[in-house]
């Protein structure tokens, strides 16, 4: 560079190299060629990120838009509409190990305790939420304000699919509280709330969804006196803040349930 330019920038003496006094003068304006050369790679490389074709989220929640995930998936495809998102519900085992194995870069799930997974997935807690009693207001135990597991002896319910948390957790809850239930399970919970409107079961909801429908001249929700609670989650690796539009999805995704 020296003889490129005409000038001695180092004076050269053992044991130091210093710059000389036309080194001090050029200084800034190697720093200022650094500069753009750092500016431009970081530009190339946030191009590069940014088109990413797709993301995968995985999730066990059955009430999504309750949750208001369906909500974030709009706003991410609104802002980035060459962005395909892929929706994934499996049950919680199989996500998990979905996760595990590269397939999904975010997992939305509720669960009763956090997963044990490795020191890069990074855990967000969005929000508890308790479970509740549904029955039609003409049941008996829609007149109460809170419930036990002992009002429910001898009762006929109907609940999600079997192969949930939802549904584990209630079948051990039925059982630790010594509770004779016979528990059906449905698939849709619209089909659920239908069918505990018309007929004299139970069944059972989270507080926040259920929320949605204090209103129903058809249906009472009932708090129990002692709450089972349910943790809603986001993980994602540690490896997404390196990448531009991963890092703002997962900034989307984590923000607090309302």
């Amino acid at each position: 560079m020296e003889k490129e330019i005409g000038l001695q920038l180092f004076i050269r003496s053992k044991p130091k190299i210093k710059l000389s006094q036309d080194g001090i003068f050029f200084k800034p304006f190697a720093q200022n060629v650094v500069d753009s050369q750092n500016e431009m790679f970081t530009a190339i490389s946030n191009r590069l990120q940014t088109n990413i074709k797709e993301i995968t989220i995985g999730t066990n929640v059955l009430n999504l838009s309750f949750y208001g995930l369906l909500t974030r998936i709009r706003q991410l495809e609104d802002k980035y509409p060459n962005l395909q998102v892929n929706l994934i519900e499996k049950n919680l085992d199989s996500l998990e190990s979905d996760f595990r194995n590269g397939k999904i870069d975010f997992l939305f799930v509720y669960e009763e305790n956090p997963l044990s997974l490795p020191e890069n997935i990074r855990r967000d807690s969005l929000l508890e939420d308790q479970l509740c009693l549904a029955v039609s207001k003409k049941h008996p135990l829609s007149e109460k304000k809170l419930v036990t597991w002992k009002d429910l002896d001898g009762q006929k319910g109907v609940t999600f699919e079997k192969n949930t948390p939802f549904y584990h957790k209630i079948s051990r809850a039925i059982k630790e509280h010594g509770v004779s239930l016979n528990l059906t399970s449905l698939q849709s919970d619209s089909n659920i709330l239908s069918f505990v409107s018309q007929n004299q079961r139970i069944s059972f909801f989270l507080w926040k969804p259920a929320s949605q429908f204090l209103d129903s001249n058809q249906l009472a929700f009932i708090p129990f006196d002692e709450p089972e609670i349910f943790h809603f989650s986001l993980y994602s690796t540690k490896e997404v803040q390196k990448n531009t539009l991963l890092s703002e999805c997962y900034h989307l995704l984590k923000k607090p349930i309302q």
